[in-house]
């Protein structure tokens, strides 16, 4: 390998690794002004808005090496009572005698 490409190359990485640290960084602040819901694709929106050249893989891989997970939030759900419902706490006397009425 000649001398000057050996330069060249470790200029270019040091250079590279401070520019990715940096997306690293705003993907991980974007990802958790979201609520940890931002994934790859929206992550890629976001940077596109701040002007840098991102896309979904770039993202996806800059979420990868930050350790970010997109956790989407569950489905509301209704609580269910461990009661059992008025009808069935009657004694069925009184079910049968309303009935005859």
């Amino acid at each position: 390998m000649h001398r000057s490409l050996f330069y060249y190359h470790r200029k270019c990485s040091l250079t590279r690794d401070t520019e990715r640290a940096s997306l690293r960084q705003r993907a991980t602040k974007h990802h958790h002004m979201n609520q940890g819901s931002a994934g790859s694709r929206t992550l890629s929106l976001l940077f596109r808005q701040e002007g840098k050249a991102v896309g979904r893989y770039k993202a996806g891989k800059l979420m990868k090496e930050a350790w970010l997970v997109s956790r989407q939030p569950g489905k509301h759900r209704y609580r269910v009572c461990g009661q059992t419902s008025l009808v069935c706490r009657q004694p069925a006397e009184s079910r049968l005698q309303c009935g005859k009425t």
